[in-house]
C-alpha cells in the first residue's frame, strides 16, 4: 500500500500534536502502526511470485 504525497506532512505533524498532548495514547497507536506495517510488508513479500532465475542458473553440468 502506498501512502499519499500529502501524509508526508501531515503524519509527522499529527504525531508531534498527539505526543504533546496525550503521550500514552500516541505511543499505543504508533505501535499499533508500526506492527500493522509489519504485517502488511509481510503479506506483500508473501504474495509476490519468486522470481525467475537468470538464463543457466538452474543447469547442472558433471565435470570429470
Amino acid at each position: 500500500m502506498k501512502f499519499p504525497k500529502w501524509s508526508l506532512f501531515v503524519f509527522p505533524i499529527l504525531a508531534i500534536v498527539l505526543i504533546s498532548m496525550f503521550p500514552i495514547p500516541a505511543i499505543a497507536v504508533a505501535a499499533s502502526f508500526a506492527i500493522w506495517a509489519l504485517i502488511a510488508a509481510q503479506r506483500a513479500a508473501a504474495t509476490k511470485p519468486p522470481d525467475k532465475p537468470a538464463l543457466g542458473e538452474n543447469d547442472t553440468h558433471m565435470v570429470n
